[in-house]
């Protein structure tokens, strides 16, 4: 796909184009969120924590997150 590299600057533009200027700035600002994103750890990183947790430790999160997950909140 290293034509579309070279052609995505000129897509996004052209899109960009078509925005009123307030649209315009929240895609900025996205972008400049996108930008301070971190990279995150590599899995290499992660393997210090192997065994950190006990089974009973990770069975007790897991349920928890199961248990608040995927509910929906009228109120919010």
């Amino acid at each position: 796909m290293d034509f579309m590299s070279i052609e995505l600057p000129s897509l996004i533009q052209s899109e960009l184009d078509g925005l009123d200027v307030e649209k315009q700035s929240r895609v900025l600002a996205f972008v400049r969120t996108l930008k301070q994103s971190p990279k995150g750890m590599s899995g290499a990183d992660l393997k210090r924590f192997t065994g950190s947790l006990s089974e009973a430790d990770a069975k007790s999160m897991n349920d928890a997150i199961e248990s608040g997950c995927e509910q929906v909140a009228a109120h919010e």
